[in-house]
């Protein structure tokens, strides 16, 4: 029965959807990502569509205002637009292989069937070309304050002096030779459905100088001179302008950055992404890694070898990183994925740097994908699948809750009479130590009665709320104590609170002065360290 066909008794079922008809139903519109403007007034959307011979699709950049109002379609061309990214003024970056006006018609490149980067100016006009490397645009990013540009593309690994200019020229000879076989010296060879090479993913620094005030065309005026790291007569003027604005940060990167996605900090000193360590010999996994824009200096973040790091997102403020964490499958264990976030220097929240990052999704049976942070980086969003649909979700990153995973306990009880008794002594101490840090807390009506007049309503921690201990023994014999004995009681009880204190401090920068430290003031301190701390440049 058709959707519109009448029912028994002569009732209408619902009206007819694009669900019973395919090549309808393939044919809707597909809104993919989202980017919104530096001003936030409007939404550049990415939208795939059907080609017209309806064999492929291909995507293009439409105008959503956030205040309503239909959308606009940006860009129009037969080989698509995609990955939008703003600048600060509001220009917009995206990669198309949609050829470029101002190339000499009578040279074809090598990489003409490859993506560049364009240019739409936000006072409107025609895109241009900001950047064309010889293995094309395979992804950009822009640096929310600054406007930095890192662009990551394709080199032949063969390319000497590892400049853009013999890359085009190593590609001109192949391409002029016939070759299309690939030498595979080491793993991996092959992603899913396609060989990897003979080219090697990089990233690079777009000098953004030139991006603004760039004619129609290649984004480096002919009459401007070239920096190139190779003679000037190695590459004819125009060609060698033409490659001088990148930058390249990660040499000889072999196969480290294979589908692998980046961020720059807002400042745009330092990107962060996923790299590969491939072992031939055993099971690879993914790092998360930070690069010095200005030096490419790589440092490592995250690495553990069971787990792989990847798709990290930079606070808007630059103090956090959020990035996936996948487990990886053994005999006894299936694979999980999970969000974790550190600090931008690489600590955990808590931990050290090198641990796996806290889990922000603990618990959670949901792949979570896709993070985003809040505007005012409190708060992450992320998509899941999750019983055939993919609702979005949101976890708070700043709950102001207080773990204590651990305590250590040393203390001097001069000579130990019955060090298991000690070890109790001390052990009980440091537990009620604990719990006046963080759960107990006496608060009285105006009448004068306590609000928890039971152990119903007082909040005291359990077995199960209770950290680890471990006990250190130091005796040091007092002459004048019985048998060279001193205490285990109080003395280890004080310090609990103290070291508890000092944590926090160490952890987000704020000093508690009231007793328990309770999630709310954990986050009024915050919020208050904040209001102190002056505007970032």
């Amino acid at each position: 029965m058709s959707a519109d066909t009448p029912a028994e008794g002569g009732r209408a079922t619902n009206p007819p959807t694009l669900f019973g008809d395919l090549g309808a139903f393939v044919a809707v519109p597909r809104v993919g990502s989202l980017r919104l403007s530096p001003e936030g007034d409007w939404l550049a959307a990415t939208v795939q569509t059907l080609s017209p011979d309806a064999k492929k699709y291909l995507t293009s950049i439409w105008r959503i205002d956030t205040q309503g109002g239909p959308a606009r379609r940006l860009t129009r061309s037969a080989e698509g637009e995609g990955s939008a990214r703003f600048l600060p003024d509001s220009s917009l970056l995206f990669t198309s292989k949609r050829p470029d006006p101002g190339a000499d018609k009578a040279r074809p490149e090598p990489g003409a069937d490859v993506s560049s980067l364009w240019l739409l100016p936000s006072a409107g006009g025609e895109a241009r070309v900001a950047a064309g490397p010889p293995g094309g645009v395979a992804g950009a990013e822009v640096a929310a304050g600054s406007g930095a540009i890192v662009v990551a593309s394709p080199v032949l690994p063969a390319a000497e002096g590892n400049t853009a200019a013999d890359d085009a020229r190593r590609r001109q000879e192949r391409n002029d030779a016939g070759i299309t076989a690939i030498l595979h010296e080491s793993a991996p060879v092959r992603f899913w459905d396609h060989d990897l090479g003979p080219d090697q993913l990089r990233l690079f620094a777009v000098d953004t100088d030139q991006v603004p005030r760039a004619g129609p065309g290649w984004a480096v005026r002919d009459e401007e001179a070239p920096v190139t790291a190779e003679p000037a007569e190695a590459a004819e003027p125009a060609e060698a302008a033409r490659f001088a604005r990148l930058r390249d940060l990660t040499p000889e990167p072999g196969r480290a950055l294979d589908g692998q996605s980046f961020e720059l900090t807002p400042d745009g000193t330092s990107l962060v992404t996923g790299w590969w360590q491939w072992n031939p010999a055993g099971e690879s996994h993914s790092e998360l890694v930070m690069i010095d824009v200005a030096s490419g200096k790589r440092r490592v973040l995250l690495s553990v070898p069971e787990f792989d790091f990847s798709s990290p997102r930079v606070s808007p403020d630059g103090r956090f990183i959020a990035c996936t964490r996948e487990t990886h499958a053994t005999p006894g264990r299936p694979v999980d994925v999970t969000l974790v976030m550190l600090g931008i220097d690489g600590s955990d929240e808590p931990g050290e740097p090198g641990e796996p990052g806290r889990d922000l999704a603990p618990g959670m049976d949901r792949w979570p994908e896709e993070p985003a942070w809040s505007h005012d980086s409190r708060s992450l969003y992320f998509a899941a699948d999750d019983g055939g649909r993919r609702p979005v979700f949101l976890v708070d990153v700043e709950t102001g809750e207080v773990r204590v995973e651990k305590i250590w306990i040393a203390h001097d009880c001069g000579r130990a009479l019955n060090p298991t008794i000690v070890e109790g002594q001390m052990e009980g101490s440091a537990y009620m130590g604990f719990a006046e840090a963080v759960f107990e807390e006496h608060e009285f009506r105006a009448n004068g009665l306590h609000r928890g007049p039971s152990l119903l309503d007082y909040k005291l921690p359990t077995t199960l709320d209770t950290p680890e201990l471990e006990s250190l023994i130091v005796e040091s014999i007092d002459p004048e104590g019985p048998y060279g004995a001193k205490e285990a009681g109080e003395g280890p009880l004080h310090p609990s609170i103290p070291a508890i204190a000092n944590a926090i401090h160490d952890a987000v920068g704020i000093r508690l002065d009231g007793l328990p430290f309770t999630p709310a003031r954990v986050l009024r301190a915050i919020a208050e360290l904040r209001r102190s701390e002056p505007p970032p440049c």
